[in-house]
């Protein structure tokens, strides 16, 4: 009924790392590992998918290490029977209770498109380690988003954008957009936004209160990220051509969902994508200066032992500690690490895979 595809790229340790993950959970849904990494690299990874598959449904499939990854992605999917799909990547985690609860949602709930959950991501001491001390946890936006037509759920969606990759989909319709984007010559932000929009267009997300996901951020990652958007995208000589046929898209789809004419549905995807664009524009210039979340967690967790070594300080932490209110439902590591968090069960396993003191590098094979 569901399967999950894992892209993974020349990161022989991260993929040994969420497979051991998915085999200690019994995770019982078929695994797809779609592979493009160097030869070397690829061999390690076919070698692991092996060693698990003797206890869990896994399937390798190498890629060239060419290929653009919304082909590979299509291409991915074109093999995939169940009726439900799920991509996530080798650094991210999946709770399979709550993926099976996004199937048994949309499984009731046909106007809806995609399902995800309560999710987080984790910082680890270095990006180089594939387990080691987690320096700190923070939360990874996810939404709902009910509106009635496709044009309102497109417009709430770039309002206040967070992205639907990782969400549970119909196979069918996933596969349909990413055959669609894979089709299209389009920088890798426009690559990341259409099939999420697309997805929206189609019909309503789910966010359900339980702990869905929990992904790992990396310095190299987020700078990367930042430095692609804002003024350096929209300034990008092809923008102008690859935002063009992005909106296209955009409106046909928005014709055949909410039965408008192509004037009015090209009038709605650009307004829908102006606050896009403005806040990232916005967010380059104000925090251009701004440590990336991975660097700035982990000054602040060395700070954070310095004070620890101080009996004063030591005993006022302990103190408001003590008397500080937590919810059920924050999202930090203190409070993942409590048994009274909501979420406690399910993230104990990915803590414990990620904090393992195996001493493997992220490339090592």
């Amino acid at each position: 009924m569901l399967s999950l595809i894992l892209p993974t790229y020349n990161r022989p340790g991260l993929l040994r790392r969420v497979l051991r993950y998915y085999e200690a959970c019994q995770f019982p849904h078929r695994v797809l590992v779609a592979d493009s990494s160097d030869a070397p690299a690829a061999e390690a990874n076919r070698q692991i998918v092996e060693a698990v598959s003797r206890a869990m449904p896994v399937e390798y499939r190498r890629y060239d290490s060419a290929l653009e990854v919304p082909m590979k992605l299509a291409e991915a999917l074109e093999g995939i029977q169940s009726t439900y799909a799920v991509i996530g990547s080798d650094d991210d985690f999946f709770v399979p209770s709550a993926l099976e609860r996004g199937v048994a949602f949309l499984e009731s709930h046909p106007d809806y498109a995609l399902a995800h959950g309560e999710s987080a991501y984790f910082v680890l001491e270095s990006d180089r380690i594939v387990s080691g001390r987690c320096v700190g946890v923070g939360r990874y936006l996810q939404r709902t988003i009910d509106h009635a037509s496709g044009s309102e759920r497109l417009a709430a969606h770039l309002a206040q954008y967070t992205t639907t990759f990782y969400s549970v989909h119909r196979t069918e319709q996933l596969r349909r957009n990413w055959r669609r984007v894979a089709a299209l010559p389009l920088d890798h932000l426009f690559d990341e936004l259409l099939p999420s929009c697309l997805s929206l267009i189609e019909g309503k997300s789910q966010k359900l209160d339980e702990l869905y996901m929990v992904r790992q951020i990396h310095s190299a990652q987020t700078a990367r990220t930042r430095g692609s958007r804002g003024l350096g995208w929209v300034m990008g000589q092809r923008w102008s051509e690859h935002y063009a046929r992005f909106q296209d898209l955009l409106a046909e789809e928005l014709v055949g969902q909410d039965r408008i004419t192509m004037e009015a549905a090209r009038e709605v995807a650009k307004q829908a994508f102006r606050p896009y664009v403005a806040r990232y524009v916005a967010k380059e210039v104000g925090k251009s200066r701004q440590l990336h979340d991975s660097v700035a967690i982990r000054i602040g967790a060395r700070v954070r032992r310095v004070a620890r070594g101080m009996p004063l300080l030591r005993w006022g932490w302990h103190l408001a500690r003590a008397i500080r209110p937590m919810s059920r439902t924050a999202i930090s590591l203190e409070a993942l690490l409590r048994q009274t968090s909501r979420y406690h069960e399910g993230f104990m396993p990915i803590y414990r895979a990620v904090t393992a003191q195996n001493g493997h590098e992220v490339g090592a094979s």
